[in-house]
């Protein structure tokens, strides 16, 4: 009794049809897996803007004085302290003078009693969050007025993602770009949408 088997040119012609689907599939499997990324870097922004916008409206109905949260913030981890003209807040200064001093120096994390003074324009807190976070490699920042975020602009991964919220308008635009070395600006964000 002989046994059947396949010859060299059908196994050859099967192993080429299986590289022809390998070829056409990869590329959109590949196109799949990075609009995914793409996408959770975009849901992660989002996130922390809504984490920001829900730990102020908290922040302030626990608040015992009158902190102005509508600031330019810039993003350590889960950790936001504010800007003002560019420069990080450091939270003592110097007594007499507004020279900014590096952090607190005493163990307690306050200033010293006898060379420093709270610094009032200081605002840092951290925001509760689960998930992704910015990448340390970019200037992540977080703009709110009027106690809601009008602008983000951080980074995950690879991706530099911007966020824009109109007060006026109410409309919302974000975009994202992993083809950059810096963040998008409103309106290239609204001609990627368009």
């Amino acid at each position: 009794m002989k046994q059947k088997g396949f010859t060299l040119v059908e196994l050859l012609a099967v192993i080429v049809i299986l590289a022809v689907i390998a070829l056409i599939a990869t590329p959109q499997v590949l196109s799949m897996i990075e609009s995914s990324r793409k996408g959770a870097a975009e849901s992660s922004v989002l996130s922390y803007v809504d984490a920001v916008e829900k730990t102020i409206v908290v922040k302030l109905m626990n608040a015992s004085s009158d902190v102005n949260y509508s600031q330019t913030y810039e993003i350590k981890g889960l950790v936001l302290t504010n800007k003002v003209d560019g420069v990080t807040q450091l939270p003592c200064l110097a007594k007499g003078t507004t020279t900014q001093e590096n952090y607190a120096v005493t163990a307690d994390g306050k200033c010293d009693a006898t060379t420093q003074e709270n610094n009032k324009k200081y605002v840092s807190f951290k925001i509760e969050i689960k998930g992704d976070q910015p990448a340390s490699d970019a200037e992540n920042t977080i703009t709110v007025s009027k106690n809601v975020v009008t602008e983000a602009k951080i980074k995950f991964s690879k991706y530099y993602v911007s966020y824009f919220y109109d007060n006026d308008t109410g409309k919302t635009v974000y975009c994202s770009s992993a083809d950059t070395t810096d963040f998008l600006t409103k309106e290239q964000c609204t001609q990627a949408g368009a």
